[in-house]
């Protein structure tokens, strides 16, 4: 693939992501809730509202990992704490990435930025088709989660 049909290929991700994600505002309210939890072994993340009552859940797929020290990349199947649960779908990124020529999607990098994490999450939510992209922070990383099947809870 040559870099110009990448940057394309990442431009119309990302605006895909985008709009996946409002989506998800919108009809599930995610971004509004009161706390979540992922459970990685289940490969499920949980929203809960003030009254701590559970209100959306939705099946997941670590993407991947950012690290703002390090300024680095690391796929969600590279990560060895990661459950196989939460990232047995992911092969097909890696895949992608062996088919079309594009290292990023095979390996992890350094000299990445944030936005270059978001391109990440957002090419594997295309290639997926995840609903949405979930940027669960953390004390020295972002943990970029596809989110599937999200529905309410009564």
């Amino acid at each position: 693939m040559k870099e110009t049909q990448y940057e394309e290929w990442v431009e119309r991700a990302r605006a895909l992501t985008r709009e996946r994600m409002d989506e998800s505002k919108t009809e599930f309210g995610l971004g509004k809730y009161k706390r979540y939890q992922v459970d990685l072994p289940k490969a499920a993340i949980r929203f809960y509202d003030e009254q701590d009552a559970e209100r959306v859940r939705a099946d997941i797929q670590v993407a991947g990992s950012w690290s703002s020290e390090s300024e680095s990349w690391m796929w969600g199947w590279e990560n060895e704490s990661i459950p196989e649960a939460a990232v047995d779908r992911m092969t097909a990124v890696f895949d992608m990435g062996v088919s079309v020529g594009i290292e990023k999607l095979q390996h992890l990098f350094g000299s990445c930025d944030e936005g270059e994490a978001w391109s990440m999450a957002s090419l594997a939510c295309e290639i997926l088709g995840a609903e949405s992209v979930y940027c669960a922070p953390g004390k020295k990383n972002m943990l970029f989660l596809l989110l599937m099947n999200i529905r309410t809870v009564p």
